[in-house]
């Protein structure tokens, strides 16, 4: 049975994120997790720590990283499948906000973690059914992003964000008769106040940064050739959201007049083409790059335009261009990015909420709301606008 395992194992592609450790290491699987982890955090130069220190190496217990509580499940390399205990779940303010899935080859000291699923993700996922059950069996593609999603949420959101995974949840007649018990219903102020904390900003704020999160940029390698060598140089596009068809032409379906361009990284150049003529260009010089979000410079886009966007990263030479076809197609109608503006007008919450609700349906208009230079003064926006920005996105 083992030379059969060794035989399949052998025949599996090692994926290139996987963390190799010292084979001479004689750890549980807990251990080999925990030891990758931190080898990833010495590797990313993080400060976090992982806890709790006297039940770190429990595999019955969650961890604590950077104050969440994520849920490790584990499985062999080749395994399609893994076991999770959903006791801690069925008690009250215990279930995790995390769920971290771990592939681990213990003979051989690999340890692979294939993504997590935030507590939200995985209640969408189980049915009442299997909720009965103390253990249940998930698929493995249902978790995606690596260890790399996993402290990208860590990092980025208020712990707020992320409900713990609650199984038992009350219905909302309960919640209602509950609300009742507590707050004395004596003039409309009381009712607002309810309304306010059911959809105010503190409620409203998670929801955004858990949308935000989740958000993961494209990174693309350009060729840059100088006279005396060649180097790779890189784009982190935030924003239009590129595919890359069967011909390796890069193209972007544009679904707002007016989206908004954002690389993470510097560049030098941008261009916007459109039948071989340069309609806007910019050039940063050698004290200023080309940062931040660039909405867009031009009259809004109609139905059926193609425009070419040319970028050229910060360093790259000239030539050493990466070009994006922005497409539209005739037979649907662009989101009209100044109509949307003046129905949201200058309240924080419907801003808020109409962002989040556009990021879910389609990114690069949802963020070309988010960067817009009408978005009111808001320091929830501002907060969600500064973490989105962070450069190590990318890495």
């Amino acid at each position: 049975m083992s030379d059969f395992i060794d035989q399949e194992l052998e025949a599996f592609p090692i994926p290139e994120e996987a963390i190799i450790l010292d084979e001479e290491l004689n750890l549980s699987v807990r251990e080999l997790i925990i030891l990758a982890m931190e080898k990833y955090i010495k590797e990313k130069n993080l400060n976090l720590q992982l806890g709790p220190a006297l039940a770190l190496t429990d595999p019955s217990r969650s961890i604590i990283l950077n104050k969440f509580d994520i849920q490790i499940i584990t499985s062999e390399l080749i395994a399609d499948e893994a076991k999770i205990s959903l006791k801690n779940s069925k008690i009250e303010g215990k279930g995790p906000q995390i769920i971290l899935a771990a592939q681990v080859e213990e003979d051989s000291k690999i340890v692979y973690f294939k993504g997590v699923l935030t507590s939200e993700e995985f209640k969408g996922i189980i049915n009442k059914k299997d909720m009965r059950k103390d253990e249940f069996n998930i698929s493995l593609d249902s978790f995606n992003g690596g260890i790399d999603r996993l402290f990208r949420l860590v990092r980025l959101l208020d712990t707020e964000a992320l409900p713990r995974l609650n199984l038992l949840s009350k219905s909302n007649s309960e919640i209602w008769i509950q609300l009742k018990k507590k707050i004395k219903f004596g003039s409309f102020i009381a009712i607002g106040a309810i309304s306010t904390i059911l959809i105010g900003p503190e409620l409203l704020r998670p929801k955004l940064m858990g949308s935000i999160a989740t958000l993961t940029p494209q990174s693309f390698e350009v060729n840059s050739f100088t006279r005396s060598s060649s180097e790779k140089k890189s784009i982190c596009l935030l924003t239009p959201t590129v595919v890359r068809g069967e011909d390796n032409i890069l193209s972007a379906e544009i679904k707002v007049d007016k989206p908004t361009i954002y690389s993470l990284k510097p560049l030098n150049e941008v261009k916007i083409i459109k039948d071989n003529k340069i309609l806007w260009r910019k050039i940063a010089t050698s004290s200023k790059k080309i940062e931040g979000p660039i909405n867009w410079p031009l009259d809004p886009i109609k139905r059926g335009d193609e425009f070419k966007l040319s970028l050229r990263a910060d360093g790259a030479s000239l030539g050493s261009e990466l070009n994006i076809n922005l497409i539209t197609y005739s037979k649907e109608k662009l989101n009209d990015l100044d109509e949307i503006v003046s129905k949201l007008g200058d309240s924080k919450n419907t801003w808020i909420k109409s962002i989040n609700e556009n990021i879910k349906i389609d990114k690069d208009t949802g963020l070309t709301l988010l960067f817009s230079d009408k978005a009111p003064a808001s320091s929830e926006l501002q907060k969600v606008k500064s973490d989105l920005s962070i450069e190590d996105r990318c890495d």
